[in-house]
């Protein structure tokens, strides 16, 4: 206020001295002014009224929830904010709003209420939004193989099969994660999977580990089965039963890659096929056997391959084969009542004649040990061998076992009582010269069995013996058939023969060059009734020439006959010629000048005889390089070294041509040199004679030593 007045100012009055919050902003205000005379001016000012006091603002109490399901998140419906001012609160604003979505975690709200001047005041809230949900643990099965050390470590996303949690996965972790030969096969892990919020779960999946190398093999046998022990166990009617064992550790599967001659039933109607499952047998300790019991057949076997996919790559295989005993009958199909009893033993065998625990024969279900005709009369019997082999031995068909039987039928036959004989027949003698004349020999027409007829031979009226030695040979005899059940009889005669030829053994003769081959035995000869003789009808070389392989081959050809002009088959006899291969030179010789004295030949080059009045110094081969087939030469020169008296010596030199070698041998047997070294030496000490010489003793003695 400036106002004035020349006199003095009265008083002064203002249009509108009280404003409010109606009033904020410019107002125009007019002061009136007196003077004590009343007069009066007036003027304007503009009063302007401001809001400077900021409200006041109440926010909620913090708030705290859970995610929604499924989400990181939850939608959050908070109570409102309240808010006063002095004037008018404009607005409330919030960071953000109630009803929307609040990530998991806690966000603070700021809440700003402000008025109509704009002033302003905030307050804070916190909202937290909890992750209460567990993520979803999802399993995957997955096959591993063990490292070359026979180790693995399983990693977590190896068995994971998409996890998933409604915020973030923080970790996976597997157990167990480790593996050794020991869990090879089927293993059950656990896997947990754990939120960002700390909240977790698991699954389990199954880890199939895979042996390596590093591990020790699974084994397959065919014996010591829970349910059968032994191979070739006999099953009977041919059959043997077997379990197959494979030993692994337990968990595992093990199934047929391949499969021949092995059935799961009898007799045999189901053959096992690839696919087909083994089944286990813990045992305890990790260990399993894992068995199949089947069938195989006598002589045929089985081979069987399996597999198991805990082992990829590895196949175990086993094969087997068993024998049961082959019994055979041998019996003759026909026998007469006269026929001799027959003892059953000689007429049966078992092929390969294996070793047997027991044998045992019946005739029609009677247990017995030799067939009499006469004791069971006309008729058919069946004669059965049973044998009991004991335990086979797999893979040997020289030892068979479990109990098999043999079976033939044996007819005892009635013979025809009316005889026909022949009239002459001629029967030759056989290899030892004499002939058995059988009733099938004289009879004439169809009679089975001949054991029922006997024949006897006469000379005349006097009675031969039966069998006919070769002394009858070119005589006729009469025979006479006798039927033995009926005693009926027939005639007729026959003349004995020798039909045989001898047999030449031709054998191989070996000589040397030097010998003749004209002095090489003739080869023996037999015949079966005479002294034979022995005849050369050819002789020629099929080899000449010794240089090729040090030898010639000369053939010659014999037959032989016997008294009865029965000549042999020719044969023919090789001789071989061989010459030396090699030079044996005459080793050096000491000689007495003594015998030398009386036999100077022992100096000579010739064949040493070791007797001093024929033998010589030696010569090569000692001789043995002279035949016609040696081809070698020698000759040799002396070189005479005079010593003490009558000794000397004497250096020898041979000189030894090979013919087909077509050089001069120098060197002989051993390496020894062609220098032959002939001492003739005294070795006779001289002899000494004196005639008897007297001493005489009495002479003095000198002291010290008296006589």
């Amino acid at each position: 206020n400036g106002s004035t007045d020349n006199c003095s100012i009265d008083s002064m009055t203002l249009s509108q001295t009280a404003f409010d919050c109606n009033d904020l902003g410019n107002n125009t205000v007019t002061l009136t002014v007196f003077d004590q005379s009343n007069n009066s001016d007036t003027c304007t000012a503009t009063v302007t009224v401001e809001d400077n006091m900021a409200p006041t603002v109440t926010c909620p109490s913090d708030q705290v929830v859970d995610n929604d399901p499924g989400v990181c998140e939850a939608v959050v419906n908070y109570p409102a904010a309240t808010a006063s001012d002095n004037c008018n609160v404009a607005s409330i604003t919030y960071s953000q709003a109630s009803g929307t979505a609040f990530p998991v975690g806690t966000t603070t709200v700021t809440v700003t209420a402000e008025d109509d001047a704009g002033n302003t005041a905030t307050c804070t809230f916190d909202v937290t939004v909890n992750d209460a949900e567990n993520p979803v643990a999802v399993c995957q099965d997955v096959t591993v193989q063990l490292d070359s050390t026979g180790n693995y470590t399983l990693m977590p996303a190896e068995v994971d099969g998409g996890s998933t949690d409604n915020c973030g996965i923080a970790s996976m972790s597997v157990l167990p994660d480790a593996f050794t030969c020991a869990e090879v096969g089927p293993n059950t892990v656990t896997l947990t999977v754990t939120d960002d919020a700390g909240n977790s779960s698991t699954c389990t999946a199954n880890v199939q580990v895979d042996a390596s190398a590093a591990c020790i093999p699974p084994s397959i046998a065919n014996e010591g089965g829970p349910d059968i022990a032994d191979p070739c166990t006999c099953a009977g009617n041919g059959w043997f039963a077997e379990e197959i064992v494979v030993t692994a550790p337990s968990g595992q599967t093990w199934q047929i890659a391949s499969v021949t001659g092995l059935y799961s039933d009898l007799p045999g109607t189901t053959p096992y096929a690839v696919g087909d499952v083994f089944t286990e047998v813990p045992q305890g300790g990790g260990v399993s056997l894992y068995v199949l019991v089947g069938y195989h057949y006598d002589g045929i076997g089985y081979t069987i391959e399996v597999e198991s996919p805990s082992y990829p790559g590895l196949v175990l295989s086993v094969a087997n084969t068993c024998y049961y005993p082959e019994p055979v009958l041998d019996l003759p199909q026909e026998i007469c009542l006269f026929t001799e009893p027959l003892n059953l033993a000689d007429f049966a065998s078992v092929t390969g004649n294996p070793a047997l625990v027991s044998e045992s024969f019946t005739i029609n279900g009677t247990p017995a040990t030799q067939l009499d005709p006469m004791a069971w009369g006309i008729g058919t019997l069946t004669v059965e061998y049973t044998v009991d082999a004991g335990t086979p031995t797999g893979g040997d068909p020289t030892d068979p076992g479990c109990v098999a039987t043999a079976s033939q039928d044996v007819n005892i036959v009635e013979t025809p009582s009316i005889l026909a004989c022949n009239d002459n027949v001629q029967v030759s003698v056989d290899e030892n010269c004499q002939a058995f004349i059988q009733p099938d020999d004289i009879l004439e027409g169809t009679y089975g069995c001949f054991d029922d007829y006997t024949v006897e031979l006469y000379n005349g009226f006097d009675p031969v013996p039966n069998p006919v030695d070769g002394s009858w040979v070119g005589h006729t005899l009469t025979a006479k058939v006798i039927h033995l059940p009926s005693g009926n009889s027939c005639w007729g005669t026959i003349t004995l023969e020798d039909k045989l030829a001898p047999t030449v053994d031709c054998n191989t003769a070996t000589i040397t060059c030097v010998d003749d081959y004209n002095a090489v035995p003739f080869p023996p000869a037999v015949d079966n009734c005479t002294d034979v003789t022995v005849e050369m009808i050819d002789n020629y070389w099929i080899d000449t020439d010794a240089c090729d392989d040090n030898q010639v081959q000369l053939i010659r050809t014999f037959v032989a006959v016997d008294a009865y002009g029965n000549t042999s088959e020719p044969c023919g006899q090789l001789i071989v010629i061989q010459r030396p291969t090699e030079v044996d030179f005459p080793d050096d010789i000491v000689w007495d000048c003594s015998d030398y004295a009386a036999y100077p030949n022992i100096v000579d080059a010739t064949l040493y005889t070791g007797v001093l009045s024929t033998t010589g110094s030696g010569i090569p081969n000692a001789g043995g390089l002279d035949g016609t087939y040696c081809q070698y030469t020698y000759t040799h020169s002396d070189e005479l070294i005079p010593a003490c008296g009558t000794t000397f010596k004497i250096v020898r030199t041979w000189t030894v041509l090979d013919w087909c070698a077509g050089q001069v041998v120098l060197d002989g047997v051993g390496g020894e040199d062609n220098v032959q070294i002939i001492k003739v030496v005294d070795t006779t000490p001289p002899t000494i004679s004196m005639a008897p010489y007297t001493v005489n003793a009495n002479i003095p003695g000198v002291h010290p030593q008296p006589c």
